[in-house]
């Protein structure tokens, strides 16, 4: 199988039962064979998944990075048993499931997969079309003919999926269609994934209360839309759903709303008012990021994750709340950044966050982009920051090439790095940020000072020149991947 392979160094220390040793992702999410059952598949590794009950079979997806596409003649069958499924051959890989990813890991590397509505063989028409098979097309009573597909046997429910033609003008969905020739009523209960995708001339549209998921893409680049009406009955937004709507200033999010997806509204740079509703629990990575002109932004109690980079390069926004009865983060202190409560790591921020005393960890993307940040004071105390948590900001911009510190962390080394270089840590530095000498193959010896205790995921990927590095008993944490690649 076409899989990535990690190359990890092993590094002998006097100190090494006293390190631990932390993961830089989140937990994974228990499943069961319902929640994995459908269609999975990846074009980087270029491989198919169809999973019904505790069998699924894998097929090589043919066709490269561009197509046309097609599914291989021969196929592995999978049994499954938990989170193990084992080939025919004795071939094992773990399952999990992140959100819509679902992840297969074995000793040859790990693949993601992303969810399909439909069959292998119809993934293949819409990769080769981007044209879902739909069963009825009806016409709005305003003229608009909307294609659905069925997404039950019983045919009583129906999905809005792609039109050939492309969706235009102001679009009201309705709750029920009446197809007349079959005389079956069935109900609206989904907007399907890429369903309105690049419908550049789309300008408003209604979703009724009877509409349960957005898909993933399902509005994506909808450039001139311009008003959304979210019904009452929608609990997921799913991944990039309205990412690059630049023509939404205003937006709703109704109660109902559980999730919000990864990217689900990045890019909406026209958006100026923002309201979150109260039951929402899981908002995904760069959510909002690239809003560029929101100004405030609240976040319910009800929010129990956030991703990484939810406010990266929102520029003009002042204003971060966490309501005050959220047990999961705050924003303590009038500190305009969202802070998780336990682990005291500030997550996102703004131009005018402050940084209270008691924050020790500064996350991934976390002021990432914000070109109006010019400078901002980090505590003492702040030992970890996270991967790009100040690129692009106005602070980073204007370092000078070399060593960066961010307080007493050593953040990057900017620029190009001479060859044979030395690295020595001045003392008192706590700790090395998440991919602060990446790829940096010029760097040969690296000098830690006793106070150091932390070093970040990826601190010293690929460094393929290093050949010295001493790390003290002081040292508690070592990320993942910290050393990876270098041999």
């Amino acid at each position: 199988m076409k899989k990535k392979y990690w190359r990890l160094l092993t590094i002998i220390m006097v100190a090494l039962l006293s390190f631990g040793f932390v993961s830089c992702s989140d937990d994974d999410e228990d499943f069961s064979l319902a929640d994995i059952t459908g269609t999975w598949y990846t074009l980087e590794d270029d491989w198919v998944y169809s999973i019904s009950g505790n069998t699924a079979i894998e097929y090589e997806l043919l066709g490269g990075t561009y197509g046309p596409y097609e599914l291989n003649d021969w196929t592995i069958r999978y049994t499954i048993n938990g989170n193990k499924m084992t080939a025919t051959d004795g071939f094992t890989q773990t399952i999990s499931l992140k959100g819509e990813t679902l992840i297969l890991k074995s000793n040859e590397g790990t693949i993601q997969l992303n969810k399909f509505n439909g069959s292998p063989q119809q993934l293949i028409t819409y990769l080769n079309t981007g044209f879902l098979p739909y069963d009825i097309a009806i016409e709005n009573s305003d003229g608009i003919m909307i294609f659905y597909k069925y997404i039950d046997n019983n045919k009583q429910k129906l999905e809005v999926v792609k039109s050939k033609e492309g969706y235009k003008g102001d679009i009201v969905i309705p709750e029920e269609v009446n197809y007349s020739s079959t005389k079956l009523k069935a109900k609206v209960v989904s907007i399907g994934d890429s369903a309105f995708c690049k419908c550049s001339a789309l300008t408003s549209i209604s979703i009724p209360n009877s509409v349960v998921t957005i898909g993933r893409y399902a509005f994506r680049d909808c450039k001139d839309l311009k008003s959304i009406s979210i019904g009452t009955g929608v609990t997921i937004i799913d991944d990039q759903a309205f990412r690059g709507c630049k023509g939404l200033t205003s937006l709703v999010i109704p109660n109902s709303i559980l999730s919000i997806g990864q990217s689900a509204f990045a890019g909406c740079s026209g958006l100026t008012s923002l309201t979150i509703g109260n039951n929402v629990t899981n908002i995904g990575d760069y959510a909002f990021s690239g809003c560029s002109k929101l100004v405030t932004i609240t976040f319910p109690n009800t929010v129990s994750s956030i991703g990484c980079g939810v406010l990266s390069s929102c520029n003009e926004l002042i204003s971060i709340e966490v309501d005050d009865a959220n047990r999961k983060y705050d924003s303590r202190n009038g500190c305009n950044a969202i802070i998780e409560t336990a682990s005291n790591t500030l997550i996102a921020g703004c131009k005018k966050s402050t940084i209270p005393n008691g924050v020790t960890s500064i996350g991934d993307e976390a002021f990432f982009g914000l070109n109006e940040l010019m400078s901002i004071t980090i505590p003492d105390n702040v030992a970890s920051i996270g991967v790009q948590a100040f690129h692009n900001t106005g602070w980073y911009i204007h370092q000078p090439d070399g060593l960066i510190y961010a307080g007493r962390v050593a953040y990057e080394y900017k620029g190009k790095m001479p060859s044979n270089t030395q690295i020595i840590l001045k003392e008192g530095t706590l700790g090395i940020a998440s991919n602060a000498f990446r790829n940096a193959s010029n760097l040969t010896s690296f000098i830690i000072p006793s106070s150091l205790t932390n070093i970040g995921c990826h601190a010293f990927d690929e460094c393929s020149g290093l050949t010295t590095i001493n790390i003290p008993n002081n040292v508690s944490l070592i990320n993942d991947y910290a050393f990876s690649g270098c041999i």
